[in-house]
């Protein structure tokens, strides 16, 4: 937050690869490697993370 602006940025981005034979979309979900600040509120929840899942993909 920055005064009363909440900030906010992506997690990660949609890389588009185009569309199935059916019409469906097809592409995946690329980290951007932005950790969030409240992360550790996932543990006091019991949810359990990959560790990488945040992490960045070389080249990216």
């Amino acid at each position: 937050m920055e005064g009363d602006t909440i900030q906010m940025q992506d997690l990660f981005t949609f890389n588009h690869q185009g569309f199935d034979d059916a019409g469906r979309v097809r592409g995946n979900l690329d980290p951007t490697g932005i950790q969030p600040h409240r992360s550790y509120k996932f543990d006091m929840a019991g949810v359990t993370l990959p560790k990488d899942i945040l992490r960045a993909k070389r080249g990216s």
